[in-house]
């Protein structure tokens, strides 16, 4: 596959150490082949994020949109999204001039509250406020509703997000090649309580809550955006674009599962 490079946009995270030495490495790469690095640009051919997963995600966030590539240099600890170890960088420059690379896609979850769109590369969070008892929440869709039992809240997680916070709270490993939503009560007061995947093509799901007057949080791949109740319109649909992720060869989504959760 190749990548006609004119613009790369550079996105790190200045808490790591080595995050600032990759952009030293990345320019001196580019100059040498007449590539103009932006920082945080948008309008470019490909988006590098220099850190952990967070910062790929942050990356996706500000790229996506507009169907770019990200590339992820991991220097943080687990960095599943990411494609290469920092130590490798050099490597994966070099691939990608090469064109040795492949772009796996992975579905987003389109969240609107009221009039406001939100974009979900790994999970929307609907977690309890404080001072606010267990919640349970009617999901409202095509051939039906479900209500989860009381809980500390819900997790409904991409493909992506499956190896994230929905796997802490229990739920399945999802191959990114799969449109699916998968629903995760967290630490939900119940010995029934199951994951459940949904299919995100064709569905438009209705959130509402039992209680009228319960005040939960929205958080999305980490971040907390709103807090919302009945009075908000809810809904959750598949996004009409894909998270594009760069990987070189030999490090598919099994070989990346072997490696970050230390399976033979």
């Amino acid at each position: 596959m190749e990548i006609k490079l004119q613009k790369i946009g550079v996105f790190y995270n200045p808490k790591k150490r080595e995050a600032k030495k990759g952009i030293d490495i990345l320019k001196d790469w580019a100059e040498r082949r007449g590539i103009e690095v932006i920082p945080e640009g948008s309008n470019v051919d490909l988006g590098v994020a220099i850190g952990g997963d967070g910062t790929v995600l942050y990356t996706l966030q500000k790229l996506s949109i507009y169907n770019i590539p990200v590339v992820g240099i991991n220097t943080g600890r687990l960095g599943f999204l990411t494609t290469v170890e920092f130590k490798d960088i050099d490597v994966l420059l070099d691939s990608i001039e090469k064109g040795n690379f492949f772009i796996e896609k992975h579905p987003v979850i389109k969240l609107t509250i009221d009039q406001n769109v939100f974009y979900a590369f790994n999970e929307v969070v609907f977690l309890k406020s404080e001072n606010t008892p267990l919640i349970s929440i009617n999901f409202i869709f095509n051939n039906g509703s479900i209500l989860t039992p009381p809980a500390d809240g819900v997790i409904v997680a991409t493909s992506a997000g499956s190896t994230a916070y929905a796997l802490s709270a229990g739920g399945a490993i999802i191959f990114p090649e799969l449109e699916v939503t998968e629903v995760i009560p967290i630490c939900a007061h119940s010995l029934s309580s199951r994951p459940l995947v949904l299919d995100l093509n064709n569905i438009n799901i209705q959130v509402k809550f039992q209680r009228k007057s319960t005040q939960v949080e929205i958080w999305i791949d980490g971040k907390e955006i709103d807090i919302v109740s009945n009075k908000n319109e809810i809904t959750i649909s598949k996004a009409d674009f894909y998270g594009r992720l760069i990987f070189l060869p030999g490090w598919d989504f099994v070989n990346r599962l072997k490696k970050k959760l230390h399976w033979r």
